[in-house]
């Protein structure tokens, strides 16, 4: 199942940066509005939290993402359960993540832990028990690749030109945008493929194989300030391998706090002097 764990660990790192955003210096500094007097459509909400997102300065995400993966001629499909906690400030760009992974049915998970300065990223790996350190040029090469796709309004927004799939509710505190496409949605198929991370889509034959069936985004948008509260996404998708069908089942989760209330992220002492 190589070609399957390249994909399974390609979508599981989009994920770890989704709550992100890098802060765009050249966007004057007019902040969201605290009330909007008009009735909003979906496509005009995304658009608000967009803006939004660029005055963000830190912010925490955790994750939770269930993934089912199941292969002909396997004898049973693979259980996958991840949680990731991430802390995140935009300028300049800095991270510190905690993750776990879990096969279900396996007794041990698989624990990482990363930092990202302007010291290059700090890597955990638990089953060497060890941290090594990443060339900034590397770090920031992943980062640049992923830089369109970290703000979750935005990545929605994509999808806001084909009309009818994107869906409003009001409450008292939220707006929540829905989308929902099936394999029959050619426009939702290119939206879907777009959100995978950028060496996914340069692979051209995983690609022409690579069959959306069901996609179901929902994000939650606090009225007032117009940034993100909770994400919940389900996709099933499907591709060969081998000649053999592969198929994806992924639900994520995600709860957004601490807005704007980082100070600092840094890489620990004991964890640069090891890496030396």
């Amino acid at each position: 199942m190589g070609k399957t764990a390249n994909i399974i660990t390609g979508i599981f790192l989009l994920f770890v940066l989704s709550a992100c955003s890098t802060k765009d210096e050249s966007v004057s500094e007019k902040k969201p509005a605290d009330a909007m007097d008009t009735e909003l459509t979906a496509t005009q909400v995304l658009h608000e939290a967009e803006k939004a997102f660029e005055f963000l300065d830190s912010l925490s995400v955790n994750l939770t993402i269930e993934q089912l993966i199941s292969e002909q001629n396997e004898q049973k499909d693979i259980k996958l359960s991840s949680v990731l906690n991430t802390d995140v400030m935009t300028n300049p760009l800095s991270f510190h993540q905690k993750s776990e992974m879990r096969m279900v049915g396996g007794e041990i998970p698989y624990l990482t832990e990363a930092y990202y300065t302007e010291q290059g990223m700090f890597v955990y790996d638990s089953r060497n028990r060890l941290w090594t350190k990443h060339p900034a040029s590397s770090a920031e090469k992943a980062l640049s690749a992923a830089a369109g796709k970290l703000n979750p309004a935005a990545e929605l927004n994509k999808a806001s030109h084909y009309e009818g799939n994107l869906e409003l509710k009001e409450g008292e505190e939220e707006y929540v945008v829905m989308l929902k496409a099936t394999d029959s949605d050619q426009g939702m198929q290119e939206f879907a493929k777009s959100t995978l991370p950028s060496d996914l889509q340069e692979n051209k034959e995983l690609l022409a194989n690579l069959s959306i069936k069901d996609l179901d985004y929902e994000i939650a948008l606090n009225k007032k300030t117009f940034y993100p509260s909770r994400l919940n996404v389900k996709i099933e998708m499907e591709w060969f391998s081998n000649s053999k069908p592969v198929k994806l089942i992924q639900e994520l989760d995600g709860v957004y706090t601490n807005f704007n209330s980082l100070t600092e992220i840094s890489v620990p002492d004991a964890v640069v002097e090891e890496t030396k």
